[in-house]
């Protein structure tokens, strides 16, 4: 969990920060409307890893009925979502599904969590480094933004990246994070076995 948000957070902040510039990039300042869409649905996207990584749990666990049950839930739940938020506009159609999402997330890891003695109590305090820190570094990079403001929008959108990128890592060091030493953990071992790869064919 600590190793997928710890890429997952930043890329989705990241994204919301540079919507504006990034669809304009893209489609043209003729899709301008969709920017918050966007960014609405970043933010819902936010827990998609957890929800699957508590998902899997019920599966490797043989637990086929209970995810059987809680997707049916989740189904149901999402047709009232969309039946009580559809007559406000998509804005609060959006809205609702992070709602939505942050319901079902501790709906999952309440029953995973049961199973394998990982509540989610200790899932976001797991996770709570990377989403503080992406929020710190999306604040970073929206300042960048602002302050650096171009015409050209792959300048702009390049500059707000390599200052999110340095900013989220910064923190991570100085926070001496343990997901950033399993990351860093994890290179050291496959550069490794790449020598002793490369070693053993010659």
């Amino acid at each position: 969990i600590r190793f997928t948000t710890f890429a997952h957070f930043p890329i989705m902040a990241g994204l919301i920060v540079t919507a504006k510039p990034l669809i304009t990039l893209l489609f043209s300042e003729k899709w301008g409307e969709s920017v918050l869409f966007f960014q609405l649905m970043c933010a819902a996207g936010l827990l998609y890893p957890l929800h699957l990584l508590n998902l899997n749990i019920l599966k490797v666990k043989g637990r086929s009925d209970l995810f059987f049950r809680l997707e049916l839930i989740k189904r149901v739940l999402v047709v009232l979502t969309i039946i009580i938020t559809y007559r406000w506009g998509i804005n609060a159609m959006l809205i609702g599904q992070i709602a939505f999402t942050l319901f079902v997330y501790g709906l999952n890891s309440f029953y995973s969590g049961m199973l394998i003695g990982y509540p989610t109590r200790a899932q976001i305090l797991d996770v709570m480094p990377s989403l503080a820190f992406s929020c710190l570094m999306a604040g970073g990079m929206f300042f960048a933004g602002y302050i650096l403001r171009s015409s050209n929008f792959f300048v702009q959108i390049a500059i707000q990246a390599l200052v999110g990128a340095g900013s989220y890592f910064a923190l991570h060091a100085l926070a001496k994070s343990e997901s950033l030493a399993e990351i860093v953990n994890l290179i050291r071992q496959l550069l490794v076995s790449n020598l002793r790869l490369r070693n053993a064919m010659k």
